[in-house]
C-alpha cells in the first residue's frame, strides 16, 4: 500500500507538471501572438459628456469614444489646493470609426459611425496636482506626465462574439491635462481630461520613469490573462 500511494503521488505530481508547463506554454504562445503596440501620437479627451480617442501608431490607427473615471468631477465645487489625482481607468465605446490595422481597413460594419464594433480598456497612471484659485468665469489647466496600457480589440458584429478582426495590446506615455473652470453660482470645476499621446523620447523625463514600473505592471497582468475582452 505504502508503494502504491507513493506511485499515486509520483503520478499526481508528475500531472501538475506537465499542467504548469501546458499553461506556461498557452500563456507564451498569447504573448507572442500579441506584441505590444506602441501608441506615437493620439490623444484621449473627456469633457461634458463628449469622450473620444484617437490612437496612432506603427501600423494602426484606430478611433472612437472611450470613457476614462477618474479626475472629472471628483469634487462639486473643488476646493483650491485640493489635490487631485490624474490616473484614470475605464472601457471604450462600442461603436468605432473606420480603423486601419496592420494594412487593412475596416469600415462599413456598424451603422453608427461605420467602423468595427470596438471592446477594450484603458489604463493612465499619473500623478496629483492641486487645485488652483480660478477666477470667476475663467479656466486653468495643470498638467503632468503619464503612461498608458490597454488593449483594443474590434469584432464585425455587435455581440463582440468570435475571433476579433483584430487584437492589440497597447502602452504608451504623454501629457495629462486636467482643466479647471469656475462658472459663476457653481464653484471651481475638474471639467476636462486629456491625455495626449507622445513618442518616446532618447531620455525620458524623471518623472515619466517613476510611472513606468506600475504601468508595465498592469500590462503584465493583462498579458498573463490573455485577451480576453468584455
Amino acid at each position: 500500500m505504502r508503494n502504491l500511494g507513493g506511485r499515486l503521488g509520483n503520478f499526481v505530481s508528475l500531472q501538475g507538471i506537465l499542467v504548469a508547463v501546458t499553461a506556461a506554454l498557452v500563456v507564451s504562445s498569447t504573448a507572442s501572438a500579441d506584441p505590444v503596440r506602441v501608441v506615437s501620437t493620439g490623444f484621449v479627451d473627456a469633457h461634458e459628456g463628449d469622450n473620444t480617442f484617437v490612437l496612432v501608431g506603427d501600423g494602426f490607427r484606430v478611433s472612437g469614444l472611450a470613457f476614462p473615471v477618474g479626475p472629472l468631477n471628483v469634487c462639486f465645487p473643488c476646493d483650491p489646493g485640493r489635490s487631485i489625482g490624474l490616473s484614470a481607468s475605464g472601457g471604450v465605446g462600442i461603436f468605432g470609426d473606420p480603423a486601419v490595422v496592420d494594412g487593412r481597413r475596416f469600415e462599413g460594419i456598424n451603422e453608427i459611425e461605420g467602423g468595427p464594433f470596438l471592446s477594450g480598456q484603458f489604463d493612465f497612471t499619473s500623478g496629483s496636482v492641486l487645485v488652483p484659485d480660478v477666477p470667476v468665469d475663467r479656466i486653468a489647466e495643470r498638467s503632468l506626465p503619464f503612461v498608458f496600457a490597454g488593449t483594443l480589440a474590434g469584432f464585425d458584429n455587435f455581440e463582440l462574439s468570435g475571433p476579433p478582426l483584430f487584437s492589440l495590446n497597447l502602452s504608451g506615455a504623454g501629457t495629462a491635462t486636467l482643466q479647471f473652470s469656475h462658472p459663476a453660482q457653481l464653484g471651481i470645476l475638474s471639467s476636462r481630461i486629456t491625455y495626449e499621446f507622445r513618442a518616446a523620447s532618447p531620455t525620458p523625463e524623471p518623472a515619466t520613469i517613476l510611472l513606468v514600473g506600475p504601468a508595465l505592471a498592469a500590462l503584465a497582468v493583462r498579458r498573463r490573462r490573455g485577451v480576453t475582452l468584455s
